[in-house]
């Protein structure tokens, strides 16, 4: 793992981003003991989570079982403001103004 006076490179974040192949199979049980195994599936929060030796941690008795992948659409107004025939019927003006006002409240 990464030491807290580490410097970081390009080497290091494309290690960080490289996605699995394969999908872990439904039951999968990660525990203290074998997370190591699947560390290439966790952010690198998780991993250090997992590893213990911080404040916040999972403890020996925790375990994390993978479930099925549940699809969660886009919100129903998100859909219906961004669709592409929606989208181009506002003028270009409209949209610079949207794009600057989208942080206000």
């Amino acid at each position: 793992m990464y030491s807290k006076d580490h410097v970081w490179t390009d080497q290091d974040f494309a290690e960080l981003a490289k996605p699995e192949t394969a999908p872990l199979p439904v039951g999968t049980e990660i525990t203290t003991q074998n997370w190591k195994a699947y560390k290439n599936y966790m952010s690198l929060g998780m991993q250090t989570l997992f590893r213990g030796d911080r404040f916040f941690k999972i403890l020996p008795y925790q375990k994390l079982v993978v479930g099925p992948t549940i699809p969660v659409p886009l919100p129903k107004i998100f859909q219906a403001l961004t669709t592409p025939s929606r989208f181009s019927m506002i003028s270009c003006e409209a949209r610079s103004r949207i794009a600057t006002n989208s942080g206000r409240r």
